[in-house]
């Protein structure tokens, strides 16, 4: 008579797992792979500080400048919506 219970209980417990993974595996989504290329590493110095390439810059500019623009563009339709 005691093996009922507990054979319902590893049955419930088992059950309960189940279900709580399949929500914790579609909040995980997949990450992009991102490949780097030489022409736009970081290198580090033997001094301790770091080399970049122009290409490098030249992205990270282009990025801050990309930032800059959507930051002004999203103020200013924030603005347009509290008028």
């Amino acid at each position: 008579m005691t093996t009922t219970p507990r054979n319902l209980i590893r049955l419930l417990l088992l059950a309960m797992l189940m279900l709580s993974a399949l929500p914790l595996s579609s909040c995980a989504s997949p990450q992009p792979v991102m490949v780097i290329p030489a022409d736009r590493m970081i290198r580090p110095l033997p001094n301790g500080n770091y080399e970049v390439t122009p290409v490098w810059l030249q992205e990270r500019y282009r990025l801050e400048r990309w930032q800059v623009s959507e930051l002004a563009r999203l103020r200013a339709e924030k603005l347009k919506e509290c008028k």
